[in-house]
């Protein structure tokens, strides 16, 4: 999982191969059969589709508890906005942002990482009529849980209120996290905007279905990524 983040991914994984023909050298894709002059870089995150109950949330769990000093190194230079293109208007955060589809999963997520680590994330729920209203209050985490619902809400009120604060949107995190992710297999409905709207710097899918009915059902997801 660090080598899709981070780099570099192994050859025997990565999907772009090289091919010279007559000292003309092109690359290939294995999956999608283009071919391109420049090699396009594979990491940025990925999809996790192992069946329910292999893992999925535990491994993600390890991946941030592993990459804490990189976020936190992340979140607070200001030479992010230009390496990695995001508007000076975001509020840079070390947090890894997870998107749910119900408050159950919220509380699994919260029961994961409380009785499975030994090191303290700092982890806050953004849900409800209760949720916090400042952006330092959000950003300033490990773990930011809210749901696709709640995104959804918060774009719609700012729509009928603009005074009102679309708090995760004004927040570029160091990694958002769609669990059950083909909650946003049609890339034409609202849910899917409001996440692919998002800024940040990894991008996952956690979903144990990546195709339901058809082939664009994990495109909606590659769009995403």
């Amino acid at each position: 999982m660090i080598q899709r983040e981070q780099g570099p991914v192994p050859a025997e994984y990565q999907m772009w191969r090289e091919n010279t023909v007559e000292q003309d050298t092109w690359f290939h894709h294995a999956v999608a059969d283009i071919k391109s002059k420049a090699l396009s870089l594979e990491t940025g995150g990925g999809i996790i589709a192992d069946e329910m109950g292999m893992g999925k949330t535990f491994s993600m769990i390890a991946l941030i508890v592993q990459t804490l000093q990189e976020a936190r190194t992340w979140g607070l230079d200001t030479q992010t906005y230009i390496d990695d293109g995001i508007p000076p208007t975001k509020r840079l955060s070390r947090a890894t942002l997870v998107v749910v589809p119900t408050p159950l999963l919220l509380k699994t997520w919260i029961d994961e990482i409380k009785h499975r680590l030994h090191v303290n994330l700092q982890t806050i729920v953004y849900h409800g009529n209760g949720r916090p209203q400042y952006v330092d209050a959000v950003a300033n985490h490990d773990v930011v849980l809210t749901t696709y619902h709640t995104l959804l809400a918060d774009h719609n009120r700012n729509e009928k209120d603009k005074n009102w604060q679309t708090i995760i949107r004004e927040i570029a995190w160091y990694r958002i996290v769609l669990d059950e992710a083909h909650f946003i297999r049609s890339p034409t409905t609202y849910l899917h905007k409001r996440v692919a709207e998002l800024d940040a710097k990894f991008r996952w899918c956690l979903t144990g279905t990546p195709i339901q009915n058809r082939l664009d059902d994990i495109g909606a997801l590659f769009a995403f990524l």
